[in-house]
């Protein structure tokens, strides 16, 4: 059996107390929570190639693959607490695996062996399907909600202060469009984390007759990442796990800083469930919706974990060091714990969110958002360059505030007031044309333009939408078959071993 004194010859010391305890522990604790299925799905995966290349005789594959499911099978739990004689998660492993099948059998797993092992890579596509569903389930109730609330027109803000209008649906759904970009990202990231490290050795690969291509089809990887130094030293796909649900969670916290405000009783706009509302010990007239708060909150400790990412790896060697190997690592894992929890409660929380479509209609009729549309009725109408317009309609909006009226009640006469200003001649609009054009309901009914708020444009961008869920949904459904495929082929390889 294999003890710290054998492994550590070439070192005249054993670890120190303060090593063992602040690193080696907590590592080993680490991993096996982590790498321990991948670490036997990888051995498993590293015999059969052995074997087919002709480096060990099928006796000792069967004696490997014998010990390996003895593990598989008694769980994490039987390589027991940390055991400084072992010092390392792999030779915990090791020792297990020797004592049933012998040192001279499974000593030689470790011929032309990696180090690191994709371990991370197979336990992150897994992480990365999950938050896939997060993100199909978050755009689902985004979508079935931007399509009950098309019609429902609101005003809408550049800088906080009214611009257009438009519909909550067209909001919402803007936010759907941007998640949807966030897994198009995902995708792009599982592309990378995918790809099979294993058999690239230190950094040189190796001299035995190994098939990577082989290796990386029974562990369910697409792809072998072909330079073996690459292999070692590339980080670059877990920067792209820790930014992608950065980028998605910045967008989600701008989604909770929108609906906190629109529920405040400043605007007015949206109330929400109390299920997800708190109180106050000292105020009992309080409703607040602690939700967003927690998700602008969380999106911090996201953005914090991508930063501690990049910090890590940004100096460092370009070698397997335990910067981009390990260290990277934690903080990618917490951030996957924070946007998958984020993605589950907001949608939750969201889905109890209604709007006040009387409410809304008013802001938008009272404020000046319509504007533009008087603007190009001018120009319709008058044949007046938009600038020139847009001065008139600019002093006309002026003046309606300076004398304490709201667009609706801008009249004709204010108009002609303002055109002979800049134009020195009135305009003669029509009052019902000018009415009309300051319609909020009808400001967005005529904005028909490619993505734009009308409702016959919102039914055509909610059907595809629904059909690019659709795709995404058979999207992480054939990724997870994929794997399984893999797992299916590996056992029966080792079946047909075996014997």
């Amino acid at each position: 059996m294999a003890d710290a004194k054998e492994m550590r010859d070439r070192l005249a010391a054993e670890p120190s107390e303060v090593w063992t305890r602040t690193i080696l522990k907590p590592l080993y604790e680490f991993k096996l929570r982590h790498w321990f299925y991948p670490l036997i799905a990888a051995h498993q995966g590293w015999a059969v190639i052995l074997h087919e290349g002709g480096v060990i005789p099928k006796e000792d594959a069967a004696r490997i693959f014998g010990a390996l499911s003895d593990l598989k099978t008694a769980g994490p739990a039987a390589l027991g607490e940390f055991n400084p004689a072992f010092e390392y998660f792999y030779l915990h492993v090791e020792r297990f695996l020797t004592e049933r099948a012998g040192e001279e059998v499974i000593g030689n797993l470790n011929l032309g062996r990696t180090r690191p092992e994709p371990l991370s890579r197979m336990h992150t596509r897994g992480r990365l399907l999950d938050t896939a569903d997060g993100i199909i389930a978050f755009r689902t109730t985004l979508q079935e909600m931007a399509a009950r609330y098309r019609d429902t027109v609101m005003p809408f803000y550049t800088h906080l202060q009214h611009a257009q209008p438009t519909t909550f649906g067209h909001y919402l759904l803007a936010i759907a469009d941007n998640l949807a970009r966030d897994f198009g990202r995902l995708k792009a990231a599982y592309a990378n984390v995918n790809e099979n490290t294993l058999g690239c050795g230190a950094l040189a690969g190796s001299a035995l007759p190994i098939d990577r291509d082989r290796l990386s089809a029974l562990l369910g990887f697409e792809k072998t990442r072909e330079n073996t130094l690459d292999s070692v030293a590339g980080v670059d796909h877990m920067v792209d796990c820790a930014a992608m649900l950065a980028n998605m969670m910045q967008t989600m916290s701008r989604l909770a800083m929108d609906i906190d405000v629109w529920a405040s009783l400043e605007f007015d706009m949206v109330d929400f469930a109390d299920e997800f509302s708190g109180t106050s010990s000292l105020m009992p007239q309080k409703k607040n919706p602690y939700v967003c708060e927690y998700v602008r909150a969380r999106a911090g400790h996201v953005i914090g974990d991508l930063t501690a990412v990049l910090a890590v790896a940004h100096n460092t060697f370009f070698q397997d060091t335990e910067d981009i190997c390990i260290e990277v690592l934690p903080p990618t894992w917490r951030a996957f714990d924070t946007a998958d929890t984020a993605l589950e409660l907001m949608g939750a929380f969201l889905a109890t969110v209604t709007p006040k479509p009387e409410v809304m209609l008013e802001r938008a009729a009272k404020g000046f958002s319509t504007a533009t549309a008087l603007a190009d009725l001018i120009h319709a109408q008058r044949r007046l360059s938009y600038r020139t317009a847009h001065r008139i309609v600019g002093r006309t909006v002026m003046a309606a505030v300076q004398a304490g009226k709201t667009a609706l009640e801008v009249t004709s006469e204010m108009v002609d007031a303002a055109a002979r200003d800049v134009t020195a001649e009135p305009l003669g609009l029509a009052p019902e044309d000018i009415r009309r054009a300051l319609d909020p309901a009808h400001f967005v009914q005529t904005h028909k333009v490619k993505g734009a708020p009308a409702s016959e444009v919102m039914a055509g961008m909610l059907a595809e939408r629904e059909q690019t869920l659709k795709g995404d949904t058979a999207w992480v459904a054939g990724k997870r078959g994929g794997l399984d495929n893999a797992k299916k082929t590996l056992d029966d390889t080792i079946r047909q071993i075996i014997g």
